[in-house]
């Protein structure tokens, strides 16, 4: 009989998208991220770009699965490995066969986590600098992300990081303006969402004022 005491197949590696404890369990989308990240990394391992590049083009073409699996890795990594972030994002480019549809899904259920405020500092600077390039190549679904980032900034809240969430949301939009303009549930939810947010501010003098601007914007703007 084999002694158990010798078994040492490594346990998966977690998610590093959260703070979480080390009793906390990842929820089951969190660890699929990780694990499609290390068969990516594994699958493009001492390859050339143009070698890595045909890896994936032929992988991402052999299923549906076999896409989803390397946009799941690829996801991951623009989120948690900021100095290849530009690269995974490019190789996303590459394989996505769905116009960005299920990397966007996987960001929903980032962006609509219950314990979102236990996100990483570098993985939430990572996912607003993701959400520009979806917007610059006007990818669907980017928009209701944004609405449930805003849902995210808590009322009544000035700690450090509930304010570095607020201004991170509040630079994609005013960076995002035209494109803004284009949603007419998101303006609504923008205009509730800070115009709420700007009493809490009344001490951070800089944030608040840049909440009465877009917020007086929106409405003159596009007051119907």
């Amino acid at each position: 009989m084999a002694d158990s005491s010798t078994d040492t197949s490594p346990l998966p590696p977690p998610p590093q998208l959260f703070n979480l404890e080390p009793i906390d369990v990842a929820e089951p989308w969190q660890q699929e991220l990780v694990d499609s990240f290390h068969a990516l990394r594994a699958l493009i391992a001492n390859k050339s770009n143009s070698e890595a590049h045909d890896t994936l083009q032929q992988k991402a073409s052999e299923s549906m699965q076999s896409h989803c699996n390397l946009v799941n890795g690829l996801v991951y990594g623009i989120l948690t490995e900021p100095s290849e972030g530009s690269t995974f994002f490019r190789n996303l480019s590459i394989v996505s066969r769905d116009g960005f549809a299920h990397a966007v899904s996987r960001l929903q259920h980032v962006a609509t986590y219950l314990r979102f405020r236990l996100i990483r500092g570098d993985v939430l600077k990572q996912l607003f600098w993701f959400l520009s390039e979806l917007i610059k190549t006007n990818t669907s679904g980017v928009d209701q992300i944004v609405i449930f980032l805003t849902r995210q900034i808590r009322s009544g809240d000035v700690t450090p990081g509930n304010l570095k969430l607020c201004r991170n949301t509040l630079h994609l939009i005013e960076s995002n303006m035209d494109w803004v303009l284009r949603f007419p549930v998101l303006i609504a939810t923008v205009v509730y969402a800070f115009g709420r947010l700007i009493l809490d501010h009344s001490r951070v003098p800089d944030l608040c004022t840049r909440e009465c601007d877009l917020v007086v914007r929106l409405i003159r703007d596009k007051f119907t």
